[in-house]
């Protein structure tokens, strides 16, 4: 659980930097009896993209220059897919395969943009700003057939403005979908550059 919470908070910093994969690599044995302890963050060594991680945590650039990236999904074969929030040369989805300290995309599918991606129980799901839609992989976690995938869900509220769909799956089969507030926390004027 405090793995999936720290890469929540640092993947929006990875899509800004790039493309970086946070490998967990607690060592030793706890000795805490079981209370949550607070680690200490630690810069990183170069290639680290300038993170400061938890003691017992490390990060390594593994590819960059992908294009907006936006969530990520690792396969049981460490193989990842990557969810662009817009095309890069007409491909929205990135499945890239890891090779020692680097990974390189194999391929490139999904003609649309968006947040989501999320590897579970045989199917690659991805999402628009609108739609969420799935593919099905085969033994090995690849999709079958890029050019056709099953639109599973429509009609999302988009007004081009906190439009982003993450989505995550349970053990049950339930599909939740994150719906921004066109509001961002009901500000009366919303952020601006400068």
């Amino acid at each position: 659980m405090k793995n999936r919470k720290l890469l929540s908070v640092l993947l929006p910093v990875a899509a800004m930097v790039g493309f970086i994969l946070f490998n967990a690599c607690k060592s030793g044995e706890s000795t805490n009896n079981g209370k949550d302890s607070v680690a200490t963050a630690t810069p990183i060594a170069d290639g680290g993209a300038g993170l400061k991680l938890p003691a017992g945590f490390n990060a390594a650039v593994i590819a960059d220059k992908l294009g907006g990236t936006r969530e990520i999904a690792v396969t049981p074969q460490g193989d990842i897919y990557v969810k662009l929030n817009r095309p890069k040369n007409g491909k929205g989805i990135l499945f890239l395969h890891q090779e020692g300290d680097k990974a390189t995309v194999k391929t490139g599918f999904g003609t649309f943009g968006g947040t989501g991606v999320y590897v579970k129980n045989g199917y690659l799901y991805a999402s628009s700003d609108e739609e969420v839609f799935r593919y099905k992989l085969n033994t090995q976690n690849e999709v079958i057939n890029p050019d056709k995938p099953e639109k599973i869900v429509t009609g999302l509220l988009s007004r081009r403005e906190h439009e982003a769909k993450a989505i995550t799956l349970d053990n049950d089969g339930n599909l939740y979908v994150n719906i921004g507030a066109y509001s961002n926390a009901c500000q009366v004027e919303d952020r601006k550059k400068g």
